[in-house]
């Protein structure tokens, strides 16, 4: 049974400096997919893989 929650990061940290997000916090400051490098738009989702555009999403979500 879920809480109706995602898996997330806190916005701490991602802009706390440390640890392994610092990545994801450029790509989403950037508006650019993590895994392509695409420009995300208005509709760039946060999972595990990074900061991904929707394509992406689906790929690795194994949607697509």
């Amino acid at each position: 049974m879920t809480n109706g929650t995602r898996p997330g990061v806190l916005v701490h940290e991602l802009f706390s400096g440390d640890g392994p997000h610092i990545g994801v916090a450029e790509d989403f400051l950037t508006n650019r997919c993590t895994s392509c490098s695409r420009v995300v738009g208005r509709d760039g989702i946060y999972h595990d893989a990074g900061y991904l555009c929707t394509p992406c999403w689906a790929r690795v979500s194994g949607l697509g």
